[in-house]
């Protein structure tokens, strides 16, 4: 769902911009009750969940970005 949303907002963008901002909001930083985010939890902590999934949601995206041919730098 995030990474289709993000590609629809490069793809939609009329303005051609750079930068995109992707994150969560601190009043709700909890992860997924699940039992395989709760297994993820246990082994890399909330933190690096978040960073797990931010490295692939940007992986995702540069893959995207080079699938479409955007030739804007938008993926560093």
């Amino acid at each position: 769902m995030a990474i289709e949303g993000m590609e629809s907002i490069i793809r939609n963008d009329q303005e051609a911009n750079n930068y995109y901002l992707f994150g969560q909001t601190d009043t709700t930083s909890r992860p997924c009750l699940c039992s395989n985010c709760r297994s993820a939890a246990a082994k890399y902590t909330d933190a690096g969940i978040m960073i797990r999934f931010i490295n692939a949601f940007s992986d995702a995206i540069a893959d995207f970005v080079e699938e479409e041919q955007i030739e804007r730098d938008i993926t560093k």
